[in-house]
């Protein structure tokens, strides 16, 4: 037996309000305007190797890639996959901590852990969190495939490595 149909609920999914954001917030965001979003959609869409071989260069890489994708569709030809940036090389550590060493972003916050209780957070500075991840990799049996070791199971940095 169905449900009746209620039109209030379809009224909430038919939404035409928008809220923009502030121009001190628009200021400050990598996307700065609808139209700039807009024209980098269409650019996306048209020029799709062109447009993301573009945005890899964002990242440091050690070979920059020539091809954005690659992909088949096609269950004919084989199995359904996707191959980004295939002949490029990419240090993913690097990008995501070392680099910032080098910016104003080095005192900025990398990770905010919450514990348990709401008290229990910590803000992790990349240099600090670079401090700690030179201190671990360098420690004496250290580290375990899956497993990272570390003396206190309540910190932070800890729990992350334990993932």
């Amino acid at each position: 037996m169905t449900e009746p149909h209620d039109s209030s609920f379809d009224r909430l999914l038919d939404e035409k309000r928008k809220y923009l954001p502030s121009a001190g917030f628009s200021a400050k965001a990598h996307i700065k305007t609808v139209a700039q979003y807009e024209k980098m959609y269409k650019e996306s869409v048209d020029h799709s190797d062109a447009f993301w071989l573009n945005q890899a260069k964002t990242l440091d890489w050690v070979k920059a890639p020539t091809v954005a994708c690659e992909y088949n569709w096609d269950l004919n030809k084989g199995k359904i996959e996707h191959t980004w940036f295939k002949d490029g090389e990419l240090n993913i550590s690097y990008n995501c901590l070392d680099r910032h060493l080098k910016t104003c972003k080095r005192n900025k916050i990398a990770i905010i852990w919450q514990g348990e209780e709401e008290s229990e957070v910590r803000k992790i500075t990349y240099e600090e969190l670079h401090r700690e991840v030179c201190k671990f990799a360098n420690g004496p049996g250290s580290c375990r495939r899956t497993s990272c070791l570390r003396k206190n199971r309540g910190d932070p940095l800890g729990r992350i490595c334990r993932i």
